[in-house]
């Protein structure tokens, strides 16, 4: 009688949706939490807004809002997180504008964390860079092809803690 095995290296399991994130993107998410100050332009027209971070949920999540306080009305909050199972980042927002509810995913290249949406009317990308300068600075365009049409440009500058 001939008995043949075949031994093959076993694919590891996939982390579960529910395990921590890898360090290096817990420290990456880390970077965000606090008060944000920002100045720049929505739209051509010049806007200041603030954005507020904070850990939510055993730090799994981070829970934001953003709120215009002059050159328009658009208030917004919702969580982003690094979902491990899928190994990407994933944003959800809840907001008074064109588009009330928005989700997004994406990658960090470096100290950018790359977003995009992906909707029947439209394809937008988020993106927010840390600088050396130790600001955060977030754009957001509409995708045309390899183009990204940004309507969106502010700085962020990191407050004091309340």
């Amino acid at each position: 009688m001939l008995l043949a095995v075949a031994i093959g290296a076993a694919e590891p399991e996939p982390p579960r949706e529910d395990a921590p994130p890898p360090a290096a993107e817990r420290e990456f998410l880390a970077r965000f939490v606090g008060d944000w100050l920002g100045a720049g332009t929505s739209e051509g027209k010049p806007v200041k807004d603030v954005f507020r971070c904070q850990w939510s949920l055993g730090e799994r999540f981070v829970r934001f809002s953003y709120q215009a306080e002059a050159g328009d009305k658009y208030v917004g909050e919702g969580y982003f997180w690094f979902n491990p199972r899928r190994e990407r980042y994933e944003w959800w927002e809840f907001n008074n504008g064109h588009w009330p509810v928005r989700q997004h995913v994406g990658r960090r290249e470096g100290d950018a964390l790359l977003l995009e949406e992906s909707a029947a009317d439209r394809k937008l990308r988020l993106v927010f860079r840390f600088t050396p300068e130790g600001t955060l600075q977030m754009t957001e365009g509409f995708v045309e092809g390899e183009r990204v049409k940004p309507y969106v440009t502010i700085t962020f500058r990191r407050q004091p803690a309340r």
